[in-house]
């Protein structure tokens, strides 16, 4: 009854925040305007490949978690790999679901110290990733992205803040490793 009662909260504060969302007609409008110019095959892709996206980010963590040694079973880590998702996106910040996915293991037991670690891994290993496509997509690129002034100053922005993230990458590195 207690877990019953439970799904039905999170369902209605989730058609609450939604509700909440679309009260105003004009954004109703501009929404399903969108929407309605859409393909409706890339957005089945685009769905299709978050979905994807986001199971294997529950896969990575499942791993780090079990690197640092905390069992947990793949149905609690997918259910709160969902609540940080929930908690990231409505939070200000972007580390409000880890604050919750840490605290929830060490109301479990867990140490606390192997909870942040297993998230801050699961953290650079995302951004290893956001470095990876980011390198390959400018590198395809290079030429298409210089061809208007506005975006080839964006685009030396983000090839300079990928080559401090990878050197700050390197020096946590190098210090974890002493």
């Amino acid at each position: 009854m207690k877990k019953a009662l439970l799904i039905l909260l999170q369902l209605a504060v989730s058609v609450g925040l939604l509700a909440w969302l679309f009260r105003e007609p004009g954004f109703r409008s501009d929404v399903f305007g969108v929407l309605s110019q859409a393909n409706p095959m890339w957005m089945a892709v685009a769905a299709l490949t978050s979905a994807v996206g986001i199971l294997l980010g529950f896969v990575r963590w499942g791993i780090f978690l079990r690197v640092v040694g905390i069992a947990v079973s793949p149905w609690q880590i997918f259910r709160m790999g969902a609540v940080g998702l929930f908690f990231n996106h409505f939070l200000p910040g972007a580390i409000g679901g880890d604050a919750v996915k840490i605290g929830w293991l060490a109301a479990r037991g867990a140490p606390a110290k192997d909870a942040l670690l297993s998230v801050l891994m699961d953290r650079i290993s995302g951004i290893g990733a956001l470095i990876l496509c980011s390198v390959v997509f400018i590198g395809l690129r290079f030429e298409w992205l210089m061809q208007s002034p506005v975006v080839a100053a964006m685009n030396h922005l983000v090839i300079g803040y990928l080559v401090i993230v990878i050197a700050l990458l390197t020096f946590s590195f190098v210090i974890s490793a002493r």
